[in-house]
């Protein structure tokens, strides 16, 4: 029961997340990056893959709160910890 309702949480901060970066990618990436342009550019990339990869991890958790199966949904968690992992260490590495 726990597990689903986590579940939830983590699909609706997906979708919002995935929102917000295809939405203000631009602003976000300038604000991220000095006056570089092509800082700003990659940043401005960065962000958009993150987006599809949040936009894919969102309808993949909704499959798994489908389907409700313990190991399976604990193996989603730690995907979607991963990616996050892996998006914040791209990105502070390009910031700096």
């Amino acid at each position: 029961m726990l597990i689903r309702i986590l579940l939830a949480l983590i699909v609706i901060i997906l979708i919002i997340t995935a929102r917000y970066l295809f939405k203000n990618f631009q602003p976000f990436g300038k604000m991220l990056a000095s006056e570089n342009t092509e800082m700003i550019a990659e940043i401005q990339e960065t962000l958009q893959a993150f987006g599809k990869v949040c936009l894919a991890l969102s309808v993949l958790g909704l499959a798994v709160f489908a389907i409700n199966h313990q190991t399976i949904s604990l193996v989603y968690i730690c995907i979607v910890m991963l990616a996050s992992a892996i998006f914040s260490i791209k990105l502070s590495k390009k910031i700096s």
